[in-house]
């Protein structure tokens, strides 16, 4: 990727081009410029650099790495801070924009900078790393190189400003947990439930607890004239069902007899089942008289079919009347006319083709696209040479940032490569936050993912 932030060593950065913060006249003081010196092999440093003889506050020069991982050290004289009505900030963007230079012009393809002037010589962090930004972003949007800005702890990093300071309230806004809670609710327990239930969506119960036990005595036989004759049941009863169902009721409550014997079954005791009674052979033949015929009837099978799986030999059976009557008839008004070759060819765009669409629609050039999105060429001809590329998510999420894409179209974008942003990811809701606000510019989106220890977009 073009920029990266990273926290290091900048003695032990593997590029082709080293910054050090020099002092203007020969030689080496504290900080970073000493570490520089020793790791590179201070004397033969120290030779190249008096020939050169003094560096000018916001000018650079460029002499040999010798013994350290680059090719290159670029020296420049960062001016001492006064307060900031000196021309300090003019001094430090010149130092960014003359080491650039010197670094293009002998063929870098990388380079690693220090947060100028931030040490022993007392400018703002803060202000020198906007001014960093700024500058880099600048040269990147016309030149190919990869710029590393290294700082070596975390406190070398704060962000600050009202860009900035409304993002972590946005994640504890949006984050997953509050999500949960404003769906289901906050969690409560009940009286009388031995679970809690959602405050949210409270669970309705008919259990009315209470105390006693209901008689409902050893046999029904004597009741009222025109009383239906039922089946014999305990003396006492257990206070609930397995299933916690409450069979306490009014005093002298019976059970219903019009429900099906085995929803009843739970009442009986260990008591034999009750002898059926006899009926009248005159009742008997009236009832068989009155009855409808047998084709009239309607079986609890044809009121309540169960349900069938639809498949090709169901159409089958259907077609040759195998299938039972009930059956018949199902899944005979679903659509048999596409195949699966017919569903698949109706696939969308890839992620590849919608990309290209919206650099199209938007008037932009594939240069502006990737250096906008942080991205180095290749990875951007790989996308643009394969249409059924998938990148990474923080890929996928840049190009979106690049083409300014809203929130609806950012999502829509990832879904074409299977990538979807999250609320329960701090990521995810860093980049949401930016984008609801109209904020493009990737450097300062990647500035708060720094921040808060999530990776950077255009990383590959």
């Amino acid at each position: 990727m073009p920029f990266k932030i990273v926290r290091n060593d900048i003695t032990k950065m593997k590029v082709d081009a080293i910054v050090n913060t020099a002092s203007p006249e020969p030689g080496y003081g504290r900080g970073t410029d000493s570490a520089i010196y020793e790791r590179a092999g201070a004397g033969r440093l120290l030779a190249q650099r008096k020939k050169i003889g003094r560096i000018e506050e916001g000018e650079a020069e460029i002499t040999s790495a010798f013994s350290l991982d680059a090719k290159y050290i670029i020296h420049t004289a960062g001016p001492v801070w006064q307060g900031g009505g000196c021309g300090e900030a003019a001094k430090v963007r010149s130092c960014y924009e003359k080491s650039l230079k010197l670094a293009l012009k002998h063929g870098c393809r990388s380079i690693a900078f220090p947060l100028i002037s931030t040490g022993a010589y007392g400018y703002p962090k803060q202000e020198a790393l906007e001014i960093a930004v700024s500058v880099v972003g600048k040269f990147l949007a016309e030149a190919e190189m990869t710029v590393y800005l290294v700082v070596f702890d975390g406190e070398s990093f704060a962000l600050s400003g009202s860009l900035f300071a409304g993002v972590d309230a946005y994640i504890d806004e949006h984050y997953v947990e509050d999500k949960l809670a404003e769906e289901y609710g906050d969690v409560e327990p009940q009286a009388g439930f031995s679970r809690p239930v959602l405050r949210g969506r409270r669970l309705s119960s008919d259990v009315q607890p209470g105390a006693g036990s209901l008689d409902l005595g050893s046999d029904t036989s004597g009741g009222a004239a025109g009383a239906v004759p039922g089946p014999a049941v305990p003396q006492s009863l257990p206070e609930q069902t397995a299933t916690g169902q409450s069979l306490r009721g009014p005093a002298g409550a019976l059970p219903n007899l019009s429900e099906p014997m085995a929803a009843q079954q739970s009442l009986r005791g260990p008591a034999a089942a009750p002898q059926k009674q006899p009926e009248p052979a005159a009742a008997k033949r009236r009832d068989m008289e009155a009855a409808p015929p047998r084709a009239a009837r309607r079986s609890a099978r044809d009121m309540f079919p169960a349900p069938m799986a639809y498949t090709a030999s169901s159409e089958k059976e259907v077609r040759s009347g195998r299938l039972p009557a009930f059956l018949r008839g199902r899944g005979q008004d679903r659509k048999t006319d596409r195949s699966l070759e017919d569903v698949v060819a109706q696939l969308g765009e890839t992620f590849q083709q919608r990309l290209l669409r919206l650099i199209d629609e938007r008037g932009m050039t594939d240069v502006e696209v990737y250096k906008r999105a942080n991205l180095d060429r290749k990875l951007f001809s790989k996308i643009r040479c394969n249409v059924h590329y998938r990148p990474k998510k923080m890929t996928a999420i840049a190009l979106a940032v690049a083409l300014c894409l809203n929130l609806d179209e950012t999502k829509d974008l990832l879904a074409r490569a299977e990538l979807a942003l999250s609320p329960s990811s701090r990521f995810d809701l860093i980049i949401e936050y930016f984008i609801d606000r109209e904020v493009y510019d990737i450097y300062t989106i990647n500035l708060a993912l720094f921040e808060h220890g999530e990776p950077l977009l255009g990383e590959p």
